[in-house]
């Protein structure tokens, strides 16, 4: 009697402890289940002046898309370091690579990368939605606009961006 009760205990233990893990498991895939990360902007026409905007784009936008309750946004900091930890300073590799990269490392299942670039007064912006499972990537904006205020501009494409992921098909409710 006194074996069989251990072993029943033995068993219990076993039991609760796959439950357990399985709950544990079950809550990390539900939690990252919409999880998204902004990306640095490229600079393509790689213009010093303007550089600050790689940023701001990106800054802007987070908090802005941080307001959709179905989206799990990831802090710009943790991205930053982890692109440094992807990146080492002086390895030549592609943005899109290092994004990548780095969304895969992060275990993100959605990022926005965007560009920028500048010719005489005009900035062209685009972003694009990928899945980073799949590689697929969905235009979110390119559009072209004067110079003139460039915060409101951050403003303008955050809240585009986000009208477009609140009422995107993308991520489960």
């Amino acid at each position: 009697a006194s074996l069989l009760s251990w072993a029943g205990g033995i068993l219990f233990s076993i039991f609760m402890i796959f439950q357990i893990v399985g709950f544990m498991t079950k809550s990390k895939d539900v939690e990252q289940s919409n999880s998204i990360a902004v990306f640095p902007f490229e600079n393509i026409l790689k213009n010093e002046e303007f550089n600050w905007l790689s940023d701001g784009f990106s800054r802007t936008m987070t908090f802005k898309i941080s307001e959709i309750e179905k989206l799990n946004v990831i802090d710009q900091l943790q991205i930053l370091k982890t692109i440094e930890k992807v990146q080492p300073k002086g390895a030549g590799m592609a943005y899109d690579v290092i994004a990548r990269k780095t969304a895969e490392k992060m275990n993100i299942n959605f990022f926005i990368s965007g560009s920028y670039q500048i010719h005489d007064d005009k900035i062209q912006i685009t972003a694009q939605l990928v899945n980073v499972q799949s590689g697929v990537s969905k235009p979110l904006a390119m559009k072209t606009y004067p110079l003139s205020d460039l915060i409101q501009l951050q403003t303008d494409i955050s809240q585009e961006i986000s009208t477009i992921l609140n009422s995107n098909k993308y991520f489960n409710d």
